[in-house]
């Protein structure tokens, strides 16, 4: 986010005595911008902008995450201090150590103060003993991503001493010249520059997107639409794209045909596939892989950039990936198409980290399982999109609980309380705190289930949750005897043509591969909601950057769809995540072609030729802004005639096209 400016950063770029270019940054931290608080006897430490370390039992310090773009053609050995420079901070300090994580599942569990690993704090040794450390390297859509951690703070825990690390100068140490991704045989240069231009908003060296682009071998500048299935005859012709694909069953393709449709008007080339289509085309130990393939052939041969799953688990499987001993639903096997996620060819899919696990695409799923839920959610989807009731799209609704024992902590309200502070939330937007003890947490009312009834009832066009849940129920401050809703609260809902996106942090509401509460949010005909991020899995408070994370991608004009939206969410949590537990467990059921109202919708004025002759001919249309009359650069204009012509582009600086 643009809000936080307490560090300074300057790329570098070296060479070596080989002339290969050693990318890397220069970082300053100034030691007015720290921050000490007092918790539990000891010194709780923080920077703007920075997270936490996470190792239990261990100093809490802040840390810093920044991401690369580097060559795609190296391999990345290291990351290499080059200096850095230290001063120690005036007095003695007694960090505090990090706790347990809360699981926000449905059990009650005794939270205990964790006590300071012994070998840790009696050593005099610096901690951590890195400055730097390298936590992700993978690609997406071509661009070799590579993020790392920076410590801003050391300490000594065996003599209380306190470093602050002004400056650190580092590189990355390149080598061992590898293939890298295989270009793309075509996209389009509209998402072509629209995906450079998210790149460059994730990375620090945003000037180098350019120069390690694996960019398409065609790029299309006129596209023309696919007619009907014949997907081969595209894959072959050049100007041919599916920048959009649903994959369904073959019943439902008529009540998703409108939602195809829309996204032909607006734009993006589209088309839908059935599944008896990729079974009889496709090669696969079974259907997901079979569908997993179709995709990959797309993103490479057809241009495709979305990938809907038309459907619920019985209608379009679900790979199961293998994380900490259990099987985990997880459609990044449909997104995330490096390698097969089967070294070993067990019948444990992702069990090991030898894939990129990083997303390709934007992907997500309807978990519709009927003709009648996807009629319901094609039509909440095109109302939202076309004519929505702009009484509610500018209300965001922020519930955070306390989720610890006997209703403690306050790791919902301060992670809410974050996320209304970004500066990139529109002055417009009017947010309402419901809060577990909301007087002395900075709430506007008490979260209990009667106000969170009332007030989706009332409609919000975004919502946040955090507190504990489970597969077929999310808390409403539980703990401090708020209660909860469950799957018939949801069902009864009165948002009618009033859906919203909610973000849910908690455990298991997302559990797709059962009758989820997540999917009722989504199945509900009229109201509910549009797009439902949660998880399929166990999350904990020590993972609450998912939750952040979103937001900031949401408000952030450069990701204007919420798949791309979910698509940066994921890129930034892989810099903190571990093991791919976490990674399988944050799920998106939505249209990943949706975009989302984060500004007040305006009226347009669009002036163009009555009539348009046969032959060649200029067919200018002209765009402003209807109260002002101001130009309006950069609006997208398209026009199609049933099956015979299908262009677009974007008015100029004159505000015509």
């Amino acid at each position: 986010m643009k809000k936080f400016v307490f560090l300074c950063l300057v790329l570098l770029v070296s060479l070596s005595g080989n002339a290969t270019a050693q990318p890397g940054a220069k970082v300053t931290f100034s030691q007015e911008n720290i921050s000490f608080s007092s918790r539990k006897g000891y010194d709780l430490v923080s920077f703007p902008g920075c997270e936490f370390t996470f190792k239990v039992g261990e100093p809490k310090l802040p840390v810093k995450q920044l991401s690369f773009v580097l060559s795609p053609y190296q391999n990345v050995r290291g990351v290499v201090v080059n200096s850095k420079h230290q001063v120690e901070l005036k007095g003695e300090f007694s960090i505090f150590p990090v706790q347990q994580p809360i699981p926000l599942g449905p059990w009650l569990q005794s939270q205990k103060f964790t006590l300071p690993k012994p070998e840790i704090y009696s050593s005099n040794k610096l901690y951590p003993p890195e400055v730097v450390r390298i936590t992700s390297d993978g690609y997406s859509f071509g661009y070799h991503l590579v993020s790392v951690e920076i410590y801003p703070l050391q300490y000594i825990p065996g003599e209380k001493k306190l470093f602050l690390n002004e400056e650190i100068e580092f590189s990355f140490e390149m080598g061992g010249n590898q293939i890298g991704p295989t270009p793309v045989m075509k996209r389009r240069l509209r998402i072509q520059k629209h995906i450079e231009k998210m790149i460059k908003g994730l990375v620090q060296n945003p000037e180098d997107v350019g120069i390690y682009s694996n960019r398409p071998l065609h790029l299309i500048g006129e596209p023309k639409k696919i007619e009907g299935l014949n997907l081969e005859k595209a894959k072959s012709s050049p100007d041919l794209v599916a920048e959009y694909i649903i994959i369904t069953a073959d019943s439902l393709v008529t009540q998703f045909q409108p939602l195809a449709d829309w996204r032909m008007r607006e734009g993006i080339p589209a088309a839908i596939v059935p599944l008896s289509w990729i079974e009889s085309h496709y090669w696969g130990c079974d259907l997901q892989e079979k569908i997993r393939n179709f995709i990959k052939d797309a993103y490479d041969n057809l241009g495709t950039a979305y990938v809907l799953i038309g459907g619920d688990t019985e209608i379009v499987p679900v790979r199961m990936g293998w994380a900490n001993n259990q099987a985990i639903p997880t459609d990044l096997y449909y997104s995330a198409i490096d390698g097969n996620w089967n070294w070993d060819g067990d019948s444990q899919f992702g069990e090991n980290d030898q894939d990129d696990k990083f997303p390709d695409l934007f992907a997500g799923r309807l978990p519709a399982r009927d003709r009648k839920s996807v009629e319901d959610l094609v039509n909440k989807i095109r109302l939202y999109e076309q004519n929505p009731d702009t009484s509610y799209l500018m209300k965001m609704l922020l519930m955070g609980a306390s989720v610890g024992t006997g209703g403690s902590g306050t790791d919902g309200q301060d992670t809410k309380n974050e996320i209304s502070s970004y500066s990139d939330i529109p002055d417009e937007m009017e947010i309402y705190k419901l809060y577990s003890r909301y007087d002395s947490t900075y709430g506007d009312a008490e979260l209990d289930s009667g106000n969170v009834r009332r007030a989706l009832n009332s409609g919000y066009g975004i919502v946040n949750h955090y507190d504990h849940g489970a597969k077929y129920e999310i808390d409403t401050g539980y703990r401090t005897g708020g209660g909860k809703l469950e799957i018939a609260d949801i069902d009864n809902l009165h948002n009618d043509f009033k859906p919203f996106i909610i973000f849910s942090f908690s455990c298991y509401c997302a559990a797709f591969d059962y009758d989820c509460i997540a999917e009722h949010f989504l199945l509900h005909p009229t109201g509910g909601a549009l797009a439902f991020i949660g998880h399929s899995g166990s999350a904990n408070t020590n993972q609450d950057y998912d939750d952040e994370y979103f937001f900031q991608a949401l408000f952030d004009s450069s990701y204007f769809r919420i798949g791309e939206t979910f698509w940066k969410t994921r890129l930034m949590t892989y810099g903190k995540e571990s093991d791919e537990y976490l990674l399988y467990i944050l799920t998106f059921l939505g249209d990943p072609g949706m975009p989302v109202w984060t500004h007040p919708p305006e009226s347009l004025s669009v002036d163009y030729p009555p009539t348009i002759f046969t032959g060649d001919s200029n067919f200018v249309v002209t765009v402003k802004d209807l109260t002002t009359s101001v130009p309006l650069e950069g609006a997208l204009v398209c026009l199609q005639k049933g099956e015979e012509n299908y262009n677009y582009d974007y008015t100029d600086a004159l505000a015509s096209v």
